[in-house]
């Protein structure tokens, strides 16, 4: 999977179904993520999403000085967690 990704970056490819999460991510107005908190963190699942939306040349780009983002369209990203006591 990853020398998959890995070479549809290098070809700027990201015609895979693979690639949908992070482009709906990209295209979208404004993000906002709903998710328990958990062991002083986030959960993993949330984690793992992220990790496969971080999409080089896709998402986010990387450059001499360091990472440049290029999500185009939100302006904005809200976190709501919940923690407390049954």
């Amino acid at each position: 999977m990853l020398e998959t990704r890995l070479e549809d970056i290098k070809k700027g490819d990201f015609s895979s179904s693979a690639y949908d999460y992070a482009k709906d991510f990209d295209a979208s107005d404004e993000i906002v993520i709903g998710a328990p908190y958990r062991d002083y963190s986030f959960p993993s699942l949330l984690k793992a999403y992220f990790e496969h939306i971080c999409v080089n040349k896709l998402t986010s780009a990387y450059k001499s000085d360091g990472e440049e983002y290029l999500l185009r369209k939100a302006n904005r990203l809200t976190y709501i967690f919940t923690a407390g006591e049954k």
